[in-house]
């Protein structure tokens, strides 16, 4: 029996005291664990946890691999234990934040200032416009929105930090006070610039020295009228305060939401409403929580809990279902929404079971050792060098060129540094979790409703590193079948996914030799000259290639019991959607929704637009266009292949330049300098939109109708877009008009930069209409996904997702292809687009235009369709 060691700190102290001690509990423990805590490891006593009491943690957590263990038991132990120290965290923390008066703006109040500040802002306002003091002129002249934030951050420390003794008044005053001074030396120093800028001689030197001495003078006279005006503004907005009807919250209970005010005053103290207390405890732990979840309980060593109401899938760690974005909207309509189906595909994604793959793990370890970069593993290369500064008498354009390749040594420094950093996290977890039977990664969603895995390390979502550490922990036969996906499978991770499935097998059995003899032994593998190192995806193809030794061990490699997860991914899944959505059907060969033959190549929606924008280069050169003449010869593939993914998922012109800049810079045409390829990459840019109208023209037409509809409705109801997908998940676009906040306080010495999502505020109707068509069949791709898992699970066919690329054994590789095409046809057989725009137009209260006229494709067609999912 093995031996699996996480390293955690003695237990906190617990937290005593004012409101502002957060007191961490296990809810989701009680009355659990004491059954086998003895098992666990050694140093661990046998305890009870109750709401009062947690079990004592020793220095050392002690989980066993085998198959005699309690891993429900060691999950709760880890959990609880990660609480400790986050309870020690906390009172840290918190113990620090007391001492400071700024701690509303540290505290993680940002929900609440989103509900106020716009109300408050308005009223203050208000009172500026009515104001007939003597000191209307400095109040008028100070920001409403700035006086509303420091208003309430003061307030909330107030009664967070317990000192309320006269402080109502006086501190917010010299808050006001700071932003008065300040405003004097802004209002100062552009007054002395302008009057040093009188004349072209500038004035004399006497003539500054008088000027000098009079500004001192108004400076003094000013200060003194603040000093004195600062408390009678602060009373004013506290009056504002106190008599404001709208300064509210939100509040849920029992399933109900209702009203409540923020503020409690009494004759001459003022406290926080105890659920908005609560709220501001909330948030603070919350962000605690979500990156405990995320980093330090990354993976279960247990099955997950179902998604069911409030609950999540750890036993002690309350996660959101879905990241909102905090927009209120969303939140109550997702509490109202029938989403049983959408929580069950979830809890089919968590529950897939994961180990790692101890073979992979130690070849890397090798390579890493010997410090040689393979893939995405960065190596142990020294640092680019940035140049020593340039000599006094070095030109202008010289000094731009210095600048320019320091710049890019210190960018590549940058780079490898955190590609380091990235790797380290990740082989060290998978040394910690190797040996563990069996590991799940919970899921939750996006706003859009697509799944993601709630750590974002050691998971299937990354980049080859930890997809080639990773294998389904329950191995099955390869059947008749499974050698062949895994010839296909090895084929498209070495970079041969554009052969025919024919030739991609071909490939794989004409290097079986080589294949067999670098996974063979860890010496071959990690040999300089091993041939896996070329591929495109390389510890993947190892992975593969072991796989593919080892069943060829057998006297019948059908038999083999294989855990390698083999992929099949979408060609071009957004434009698949869309292509069905508008039944575009000169658009679905090119993204390979038509019938063809595994003899036969698939066909590639890149080379397609590249070849009409071609035909516009070579029209436009012979027409004598400058900038199609300097492309012309320049242009292939992959100059254009990242512009053409990200179009349907709304990359503007602006970032397709850059995207195309980028590529000729790397492809570096001879005679054309940065200037000249940057007015290229615009000219291709518009190339490429118009080839995409004419390639996928019924497909362009229904997101130009999706961006109209949208504008129209944000226009004209001043409200976000927001539908549900085909599966009941209810989708809120959050983009809204930020306002930024940036107050330097010199009571405190610091400086509050606050970019805040007004609750209250406008949506932005630009964003909303280029983001509505992308968001859109990003809810319907995952909805695919979604139903497509549940299916499986049906099944009995083990099922991983990323979004457009489906997993599972190889010997249950056929029955998910037909299932993903059938549930694709069952998706698109229903009339979408005219459901949308019917609630559309019941939601808001609107009339949308018509829907552009539907092609004549048959979505049926993809049942015989090879390289749909391939």
């Amino acid at each position: 029996m093995q031996w699996l060691r996480y390293s955690l700190p003695r237990p906190a102290l617990h937290v005593r005291g004012p409101p502002w001690a957060l007191r961490l509990q296990c809810p989701r423990l009680l009355g659990t664990v004491s059954r086998c805590i003895s098992g666990v490891g050694p140093g661990l006593q046998c305890a009870t946890i109750s709401s009062r009491q947690t079990p004592k943690a020793p220095e050392e957590l002690d989980l066993l691999v085998g198959e005699d263990v309690d891993h429900y038991a060691q999950q709760c132990i880890v959990e609880s234990m990660e609480y400790r120290r986050l309870r020690q965290c906390f009172s840290e923390k918190l113990g620090a934040l007391r001492e400071h008066k700024d701690v509303a703006a540290r505290l993680g109040t940002k929900k609440l200032f989103n509900s106020l500040i716009v109300p408050l802002s308005q009223a203050i306002k208000a009172e500026q416009i009515n104001c007939v003091e003597g000191f209307q002129e400095m109040f008028r002249s100070l920001d409403a929105n700035t006086l509303a934030l420091i208003t309430l951050q003061e307030l909330v420390a107030l009664c967070v930090t317990g000192t309320r003794q006269d402080g109502d008044v006086t501190l917010p005053g010299r808050t006001l006070q700071a932003m008065a001074r300040q405003r004097i030396a802004e209002e100062l120093k552009m007054e002395w610039r302008m009057r040093l800028g009188l004349g072209s001689d500038g004035p004399r030197k006497n003539g500054r020295k008088l000027q000098l001495r009079q500004l001192k003078l108004k400076a003094r006279r000013m200060k003194s009228h603040h000093d004195e005006g600062a408390p009678k503004v602060a009373d004013i907005i506290l009056q504002v305060v106190k008599s404001h009807p709208n300064l509210c919250m939100p509040m849920t209970v029992n399933g109900k939401v209702h009203w409540e005010d923020v503020f409690e005053w009494t004759h001459q103290t003022i406290a926080l409403n105890p659920r908005v207390l609560e709220l501001i405890n909330d948030e603070l732990v919350r962000g605690n929580i979500n990156f405990l979840v995320r980093s330090k309980v990354p993976i279960m060593v247990s099955q997950p809990l179902p998604w069911q109401g409030s609950s999540s899938p750890y036993y002690s760690v309350n996660v959101d279902i879905m990241r909102t974005k905090g927009l209120r909207v969303a939140n109550e309509l997702l509490g109202t929404a029938n989403t049983g189906p959408w929580r069950a595909a979830l809890d089919t994604l968590s529950t897939t079971k994961w180990k790692v793959n101890e073979w992979i793990l130690e070849v890397m370890d090798t390579l890493h050792q010997q410090g040689l970069p393979v893939g995405k593993m960065p190596g142990n290369d020294v640092d680019v060098e940035a140049e020593d500064d340039l000599p006094e008498t070095a030109t202008f354009r010289e000094i731009k060129e210095h600048e320019s390749r320091r710049n890019s040594a210190l960018k590549k420094n940058a780079e490898l540094h955190t590609l380091r950093s990235d790797f380290l996290l990740k082989i060290i977890q998978a040394k910690r979790l190797k040996g563990v039977p069996q590991l799940y990664i919970p899921h939750n969603a996006d706003f859009r409703g697509r799944a993601y895995p709630l750590h974002p390390h050691l998971q299937h979502m990354g980049s080859d590193v930890p997809r080639g550490l990773l294998c389904f922990a329950e191995a099955k036969p390869i059947g008749e079948r499974g050698l062949h996906w895994l010839y296909v499978q090895l084929a498209n991770t070495y970079g041969k996914d554009k052969l025919s499935i024919n030739d991609r097998v071909a490939f794989v059995k004409a290097n079986l030799q080589v294949i067999m003899e670098c996974a063979s032994t860890h010496e071959n593998a990690c040999a300089a000259d091993s041939w896996w190192k070329a591929a495109e995806k390389p510890f993947q193809c190892l992975a593969t290639c072991r796989e593919i030794f080892q069943a060829h061990q057998l006297p019948d490699p059908h038999k083999y019991q294989c855990g390698l997860p083999v992929h099949a991914d979408g060609s071009c899944n957004g434009l698949q959607h869309f292509v069905a959505l508008s039944r575009d059907d000169v658009g679905a060969k090119p993204v390979n929704m038509t019938g063809s033959s595994p003899d036969r190549a698939p066909q590639d929606a890149y080379t397609g637009v590249l070849d009409v924008v071609l035909q516009i280069i070579d029209k436009d050169a012979l027409e004598g266009h400058p900038v199609a003449s300097k492309v012309q010869g320049h242009v292939a593939r992959k100059t254009i292949k990242q512009t053409v993914m990200t179009t349907v998922y709304g990359v503007t012109h602006f970032g397709g330049v850059r995207q195309i800049f980028r590529q000729l810079k790397a492809q570096g045409p001879p005679g054309m300098t940065d200037a000249e390829m940057f007015s290229g990459a615009t000219y291709l840019t518009s190339a490429v939109m118009q080839s995409l109208g004419v390639v996928f023209r019924r497909a362009q037409e229904v997101q130009d109708w999706m961006r109209r509809a949208s504008r129209q409705i944000v226009k004209e109801t001043g409200r976000p877009m927001s539908w549900t997908t085909p599966l009941g998940i209810p989708v809120v676009q959050p983009y809204v008009r930020q306002e930024a906040f940036d107050i330097h306080r010199k009571t405190t010495g610091d400086r509050i930069k606050m970019d805040a999502v007004l609750e209250f505020a406008q949506p932005d109707y630009r964003k909303q209409a280029s983001a509505f068509p992308p968001n859109y069949v990003h809810s319907v791709d995952s909805s695919h996904m979604y139903l497509t898992a549940l299916e499986c699970n049906r099944q009995g066919v083990t099922f991983a997702g990323v979004h457009d690329s489906f997993w599972t054994h190889p010997g249950s590789m056929d029955t998910m292809q037909a299932i993903t095409r059938q549930q694709f046809v069952a998706l698109h057989s229903q009339p979408l687009l005219q459901r949308l725009r019917s609630s559309l137009e019941l939601q808001y209260g609107v009339s949308l235009e018509p829907l552009p006229e539907p092609g004549m494709y048959d979505v049926n067609e993809v049942l015989d369709a090879q390289y749909f999912f391939s």
